[in-house]
């Protein structure tokens, strides 16, 4: 609308000009050395405007004459590179699809239109990795490394081919570049610290685990427990080169990022009773039995009490029946030291209050120990040990990554080498068999033992 207004004004304005000379005649002379023109003004004015004409169409021609050819480059340039990221685009779409031989066509032609290989090279590699072909994989990943920009797309990928061929120590390397370039990246933190807690570098790994942690790239809860976890490892090294102290304030870290972590409260106890140290060591025991009921603690209490006669062990583990009482373990073991000390009365009192979570495989050999030392014949006795092949199993340690079953707790699981993966529970079973309710103890015979 814009452009016909202006177009009309023009005409006016030309129209109202040629009126104005056709009511104003004259003439015009022009004598130029042996030259003479005579003309009228209307026929100048043509011929002005004629010559205006003339010099802007040549200087379109010139202009045109200079930059069209590289007009014509730069499109030719823009139209090659709008059908090289259409490949892109349909080698991405072909890959999503799982169309390996589409996408590697759709990269040889977006490469050849677009002439980046940075472009094409991931999409290359996934062809390749859709093919099976893990050499060419692996080479369009390696050519990533020669261009900045590429550099760290191309770690990751190589660091997923290491680990996919269990090569740890290449991963390892590649995970420490790529932490060089980008260090905040979470998957690097991540995969850092497991590569560097499978080389047995504790102390990176817990640094690296520090920092997941600080940038909101791990769960707090899970970041500190195995942070716990790898002070544990170190404080095992420092006391196996003699560095007790050390040892200790590293256990002690290790309790306070990991409560439900036994390994350390029994280590941190230990040291401490090695100095001589026995309060703080019962101390932390009863500390540590408040975040887990666990067998060892009530063996490492009594090492760290001293107590050696049957009956100072029994008064030695009743602390523990008071942090928890409904806790089995702490009745198991208080019945245990019972039955060393001929108590049959306080053994079987224990022993019913253990039985009221369930009858385990434990507390049926106990109470047969029990029967057996109260009754010459064995009946009893050899009734509880029937009963054992149906009760439900013991806690133990339990992988949380693949359910094997450990003896004793170790970094690594024992069967998948998952690390921090063992916790103690009850393995999957039969199910825990109903114990008597605490209105209908396990009844005593007749004869009388000891009392406390």
């Amino acid at each position: 609308m814009i452009r016909a207004l202006f177009f009309i004004a023009l005409l006016v304005l030309l129209s109202v000009a040629a009126v104005w000379i056709a009511e104003r005649p004259g003439t015009v002379d022009i004598r130029w050395q042996d030259y003479r023109v005579e003309s009228s003004v209307a026929v100048l004015a043509l011929a002005a405007a004629a010559a205006a004409v003339a010099l802007a169409g040549f200087y379109i021609l010139l202009r045109w004459l200079w930059v069209g050819p590289r007009r014509l480059a730069t499109a030719r340039a823009a139209g090659r590179r709008r059908r090289g990221y259409r490949a892109l685009t349909r080698g991405l779409v072909a890959a999503a699809a799982g169309d390996g031989d589409g996408a590697r066509r759709a990269a040889r032609d977006a490469e050849g239109l677009l002439g980046e290989p940075p472009l094409t090279m991931l999409l290359t590699a996934q062809a390749a990795q859709l093919d099976g072909d893990d050499a060419g994989t692996e080479a369009a990943f390696r050519m990533m490394l020669d261009d900045p920009e590429t550099e760290f797309l191309g770690l990751r990928g190589l660091l997923v081919q290491a680990m996919r061929a269990d090569d740890k120590d290449t991963a390892l390397a590649l995970a420490r570049r790529a932490f060089e370039i980008n260090p905040r990246a979470g998957w690097v933190l991540t995969h850092l610290a497991d590569l560097e807690i499978a080389a047995g570098d504790w102390g990176a790994a817990e640094r690296r685990l520090a920092a997941a942690v600080a940038g909101g790239t791990l769960d707090p809860g899970a970041g500190q427990r195995r942070r716990g976890a790898l002070l544990y490892q170190q404080a095992l090294a420092a006391e196996s080169e003699g560095r007790a102290g050390h040892a200790l304030v590293l256990a002690r870290q290790a309790v306070d990022r990991a409560p439900g972590l036994v390994p350390a409260w029994l280590l941190a106890a230990r040291l401490l009773t090695s100095v001589g140290k026995r309060r703080q060591a019962q101390n932390l025991i009863r500390r540590g039995w408040a975040q887990q009921a666990h067998p060892d603690l009530a063996a490492a209490l009594l090492e760290a009490s001293g107590a050696s006669a049957p009956l100072d062990r029994v008064k030695a583990l009743e602390p523990l029946i008071a942090a928890r009482p409904a806790a089995p373990e702490g009745h198991l073991a208080v019945a245990e030291a019972a039955l060393e000390a001929e108590l049959w009365g306080p053994a079987r009192d224990h022993l019913d209050r253990a039985a009221a979570t369930g009858i385990t495989v434990r507390l049926c050999t106990m109470m047969a120990r029990l029967e057996e030392a109260e009754d010459a014949t064995g009946a009893g006795a050899g009734q509880w040990l029937r009963r054992a092949t149906g009760a439900a199993p013991d806690p133990t340690w339990v992988c949380t990554a693949c359910g094997g079953v450990s003896a004793a707790w170790r970094a690594d699981c024992p069967h998948c080498a998952a690390f921090d993966g063992l916790d103690w529970r009850v393995p999957a079973g039969p199910a825990m068999a109903p114990g008597p309710s605490p209105a209908a103890p396990i009844p005593a015979p007749s004869a009388p033992g000891k009392t406390l």
